[in-house]
């Protein structure tokens, strides 16, 4: 619990002597990289950074709402997982792509924070960045007017659904 030396002695003879220090475990930092994007392709880029002293355990995207009913059944939170190799390593970087195309909240603006956790259970956020996620490009008007309308279901909440 506190620092001091080690001395190892047999038979009135020092074998070895070393200092100790105790090391404070400190909580990971993370962060963004590069502002989260939308590919060509229709995908959301995140670019990450990651460090802790001890090892990193966990390594998530922490995806919320940022316009949607409180009583929305897609009112939840998203957490997407970033990739950690074994054992823990002490850091993290890279960027990974998600298709969230098919999501309900595709085309609408959501907060984004990254989340990192070592391997003694303290954990450390991000920033908050604000994007719009990508959508898939319907030129069907039928399937334009449904789009706009499960945004404006998942927008607005039950009180807006009839029973049918």
């Amino acid at each position: 619990t506190t620092p001091g030396e080690l001395h190892v002695r047999q038979d009135g003879r020092t074998l070895g002597h070393w200092e100790l220090r105790l090391l404070l475990d400190t909580s990971p930092q993370v962060s963004f990289s590069k502002p989260p994007s939308v590919t060509d392709q229709n995908a959301l880029r995140l670019d990450y950074t990651a460090i802790d002293d001890v090892g990193l355990s966990t390594l998530t995207a922490k995806l919320e709402p940022s316009a949607i009913a409180a009583d929305s059944p897609d009112n939840t939170t998203l957490e997407l997982a970033l990739p950690l190799r074994q054992p823990p390593p002490l850091e993290a970087h890279g960027f990974r792509f998600f298709d969230l195309t098919a999501h309900p909240w595709s085309g609408s603006e959501v907060f984004m924070t990254l989340t990192a956790t070592d391997s003694k259970g303290q954990s450390a956020s991000s920033t908050t960045e604000k994007i719009k996620l990508p959508e898939r490009r319907f030129t069907n008007p039928i399937a334009k007017a449904l789009i706009k309308m499960r945004k404006e279901l998942t927008a607005r909440g039950m009180g807006v659904r009839r029973e049918m």
